[in-house]
């Protein structure tokens, strides 16, 4: 399982740094990707803050729901967001022949 898990943060980490790349162009690669990357790793920050407070607060169980719920929260939003930028043509749809 931990073999799984470090499969699986390395995926995430690849799409997270691919993204990056995409959105930042050509030009100033070195300090566009410093300050997106950083930026990238507040959540981490917040997570870890939220999940050490719930614990502490109703044990080991609560916090492992909340941060299920917290992510599938984050899930719908980030659905919801590409669907208006789909609508507004801000993202091309792909279509596979």
């Amino acid at each position: 399982m931990v073999l799984t898990y470090g499969l699986c943060t390395g995926l995430m980490y690849k799409a997270f740094t691919a993204i990056i790349f995409f959105v930042i162009g050509k030009n100033q690669v070195a300090t566009k990707y410093s300050l997106l990357s950083s930026l990238g790793n507040l959540p981490v920050v917040y997570m870890n803050t939220f999940n050490g407070w719930t614990h502490d607060k109703f044990g080991s169980r609560y916090m492992l729901t909340a941060e299920a719920i917290a992510g599938l929260v984050f899930v719908i939003i980030f659905i919801l967001i590409l669907k208006l930028m789909r609508k507004k043509n801000l993202i091309p749809v792909i279509v596979e022949s």
